[in-house]
């Protein structure tokens, strides 16, 4: 049963690599503190400009991830910007679902990955 779920990684991995995309394929390390069934996590990530000629903007990305069950979890992230003395803006969203393919924890914890973005 391993080897197939090893099979069935390495064929969709393959399969997507060869898939129009507008990143190319890339890995993701994750943190073990959502591995239970219930639990929300919440981040921010902000960038704070100062150019020398015109007006400082804020960028800002919020981040909500919840663990459904232990081998699924959701994300959804949201993107803004705001220009002092102009604007505020939307900049777009992405919600990610993260599936684990074998349910023990091993030294390499293989996920897939399914995202949809707009901007």
């Amino acid at each position: 049963m391993g080897r197939f779920l090893l099979l069935v990684a390495v064929l969709v991995a393959a399969a997507a690599r060869g898939a129009n995309a507008q990143e190319d394929t890339y890995f993701v390390t994750e943190h073990h503190h959502l591995h239970e069934a219930g639990n929300l996590g919440i981040s921010n990530y902000s960038v704070l400009g100062a150019p020398k000629e015109g007006n400082q903007y804020l960028g800002s990305q919020i981040e909500f991830e919840y663990r459904l069950t232990k081998w699924w979890a959701t994300e959804v992230q949201v993107d803004g910007q705001t220009t002092w003395n102009d604007s505020t803006i939307f900049i777009g969203y992405s919600w990610t679902n993260k599936f684990k393919i074998f349910p023990s924890n091993r030294w390499l914890k293989l996920r897939i990955r399914c995202q949809l973005g707009g901007r």
